[in-house]
């Protein structure tokens, strides 16, 4: 590496670290710690430092200098590459793994959104300093928290993101949780991204459908919030909720039969509460259906069993 490329890296606020280790075989980790030059933030920073780096990389890891004193592992064994930024002191994560190619530009306003995402979290509370968030640079734009670990000294979260390299799985709890906090945040926008993404990643989990269409609901978004409620159904067919919900959503559009069939389903799967059903302002137009007051009776008699 030349003196004009080190020093147009710490130009930068860009110190690099070179880790070796023997977790499966030789595996070279290079980390870009980002100090507080612009904010920290790669999206403020803009995109010059990702050809920096770049030069960086190709030198040194997918071309390794044969004249150089110490060989310098090969592309095979470089396993990742992590760029280490800090947004109001929780550490931020970027990384990208070996055999995904450095996109030539990567989106800056995607990265730009997923920063902001983190903010606001922090700025309510939501996440601490000493949670570490990640952003994968090849998905960049499809959330921020493709990573998340709590508690982790910086060579463990190393050694984990190396370890799973090859699997370059999403893990859905962190956007299931991330999609929870925006909700209540009352984005419920961000709430329905990450919702959406978890789906995507583990379209089998039901759920996950339910948050999905909740906020789509609460949005107005209806025919969406019924195709992830009906998906949710389809998936596992037990949650007395979803089938109540979804006889609101045929309730409030005066659809009699879908909303006593959705009844009958919550009945079955061990809705009693006909006393929530009575004042529920979503039956309002179906109320006095017969085969609504139908189902209604049965819940009565359910309950009045019951309570003998």
């Amino acid at each position: 590496m030349t003196d004009t490329e080190e020093q147009q890296l710490k130009n930068f606020g860009i110190e690099i670290i070179e880790h070796h280790r023997g977790l499966t075989g030789e595996l070279a980790i290079l980390v870009a710690v980002l100090s507080g030059v612009g904010g920290g933030l790669l999206s403020e920073i803009g995109k010059d430092i990702w050809q920096a780096l770049k030069k960086y990389i190709a030198k040194r890891i997918i071309r390794p200098d044969k004249d150089a004193g110490e060989q310098t592992p090969d592309a095979k064994k470089a396993q990742a590459v992590f760029i280490e930024s800090r947004i109001h002191n929780v550490p931020v994560v970027y990384y990208i793994y070996a055999g995904k190619e450095l996109p030539a530009e990567f989106d800056m306003k995607a990265i730009a959104e997923a920063e902001n995402e983190i903010r606001q979290l922090v700025e309510k509370g939501k996440i601490e300093s000493h949670r570490f968030l990640g952003i994968k640079l090849d998905k960049a734009g499809k959330g921020a928290y493709l990573r998340q670990f709590t508690g982790m000294s910086s060579n463990d979260l190393l050694a984990i993101m190396v370890e799973d390299a090859g699997t370059d799985k999403i893990p859905v709890v962190d956007h299931i949780v991330a999609g929870n906090w925006f909700e209540e945040m009352g984005r419920l926008d961000l709430a329905e991204k990450h919702f959406q993404i978890a789906v995507n990643a583990n379209p089998t989990e039901p759920r996950t459908y339910i948050n999905l269409g909740i906020v789509q609901d609460h949005q107005g978004k209806f025919d969406k919030c019924v195709e992830s409620w009906t998906r949710s159904a389809e998936l596992d067919n037990r949650y007395d909720r979803l089938h109540y919900n979804l006889a609101c959503h045929y309730g409030e559009t005066g659809d009699a039969k879908n909303a006593a069939k959705e009844l009958e389903l919550a009945f079955e799967y061990g809705w009693r509460d006909v006393h929530v059903l009575l004042n529920d302002p979503c039956f309002s137009r179906v109320l006095n259906d017969n085969s609504i007051r139908l189902v209604i009776q049965k819940m009565k008699d359910a309950q009045d069993k019951t309570n003998q």
